[in-house]
């Protein structure tokens, strides 16, 4: 029985809110998500992702 592969969602420019307080969560997860074509707005807190959306 074959597993089947996933299907790596390509973005079309769309908005992402990421948060987190790990800085190299958020710099690694952002990088990914551009390469996908994603726009990444980044925050460290519920404060500061208020404050960019």
């Amino acid at each position: 029985m074959q597993i089947p592969e996933h299907e790596i969602l390509q973005g079309k420019h769309e908005n992402i809110l990421l948060v987190d307080d790990n800085l190299a969560i958020i710099e690694t997860t952002r990088d990914t998500l551009e390469m996908l074509d994603y726009k990444v707005l980044t925050a460290s807190n519920g404060q500061e992702a208020i404050d960019v959306f």
